[in-house]
């Protein structure tokens, strides 16, 4: 299982701060208007709490690994590179985790955090397509 090899106490801090690199980098990679809001709200958000997003990706991961865990489970039962088999199941793969956030969103209770997730969700799928080949290299060098 995929959470074994994520999840691990010895492994899990590092996981989770490449995943917090990846936000920043995804964030930072937004353009026009919608990327000057993308990184307006999140600079908000870390203003407001500012070890947040790494706390949502600890409080997160496991679920988000375990929806990955079917696609990386498919990849390596077929030999397929990973990066390119989630690349090829990208829509899938962004739709499953943006289920995850979407479950977790609904119980913000901080006023701002809400309404910075409602302006960012219009564009999480294709910004989460976009990530999901980076999603799997980060895997890939941890598994």
């Amino acid at each position: 299982m995929l959470k074994d090899k994520l999840c691990t106490n010895e492994k899990r801090n590092v996981v989770i701060m490449d995943c917090v690199t990846l936000i920043e980098k995804i964030i930072a990679s937004q353009k026009g208007l919608s990327g000057i809001a993308t990184k307006s709200v999140y600079k908000l958000i870390k203003s407001t709490k500012p070890n947040s997003v790494y706390h949502s990706v600890d409080h997160m991961l496991e679920e988000f690994v375990d929806h990955l865990d079917p696609f990386y489970a498919s990849a390596t039962k077929n030999h397929a590179d990973i990066v390119e088999y989630f690349t090829n199941h990208r829509e899938a793969i962004a739709e499953s985790l943006i289920e995850i956030a979407d479950n977790h969103a609904q119980s913000i209770k901080n006023r701002i955090l809400h309404q910075g997730y409602t302006r960012m969700r219009s564009n999480a799928q294709k910004h989460v397509e976009e990530a999901v080949p980076d999603i799997a290299a980060l895997i890939k060098r941890h598994v």
